[in-house]
């Protein structure tokens, strides 16, 4: 399947190369448009695969609009800059959502090599991101399920394992994750008190 690319570019002088470049390793360019399209409705309204940005220097509003993007919208983005080494500037990037930041002038040969790369980064970013987002909510139902618990063994004087097997039926006979129940345990005593 061909992957659409969104060019964003504050000079259409360097875009010509890296149209021919993207177009030969079988990207399809989604659209060129500069900073002044409201990029985030773009993306929201045309979903490209991934977004390659060519400017002079990554100006803060510039990087503002990645990372809004970003949070909306996680897509890959590779920047291409004129702009001195600064690992400020950098670092700042990288932040945004930026997953390859390459400054200076590059060979077209190496551009689809530098998006696949980019890509790859995005992904195993997006995969520790949901792995994380996974243990936490694990680690949120396990101090639930102890805090309904507690509440059960201080409430009814039941023993541990007696709160746990009361939560489990209740789960059970509402067809419901134990965390469920558990939450709504906390939630009444919340009510109660």
């Amino acid at each position: 399947m061909e992957r659409e690319i969104l060019i964003v570019a504050d000079n259409e002088l360097h875009i010509s190369s890296f149209e021919e470049a993207i177009i030969n390793k079988g990207y399809r360019i989604n659209a060129i448009i500069n900073f002044d399209v409201d990029l985030n409705k773009y993306v929201e309204l045309n979903r490209p695969d991934i977004i390659v940005i060519d400017v002079e220097a990554p100006l803060t509003v510039y990087l503002e609009k990645i990372r809004d993007i970003n949070s909306k919208y996680p897509t890959p983005v590779v920047m291409f800059t004129q702009m001195n080494d600064d690992s400020v500037t950098i670092e700042k990037a990288i932040k945004a959502g930026v997953h390859a930041f390459i400054v200076n002038n590059v060979e077209t040969d190496r551009i689809s090599t530098i998006i696949d790369t980019a890509v790859i980064r995005f992904n195993q970013y997006q995969e520790m991101k949901q792995q994380l987002e996974e243990t936490q909510a694990s680690l949120e139902n396990r101090k639930t399920i102890e805090r309904a618990k507690g509440i059960l063994m201080e409430n009814r004087s039941m023993k541990e394992q007696e709160a746990y097997a009361t939560l489990r039926k209740m789960a059970m006979d509402q067809n419901k994750k134990i965390s469920e129940v558990s939450k709504n345990v906390v939630d009444m005593f919340k009510f109660i008190n």
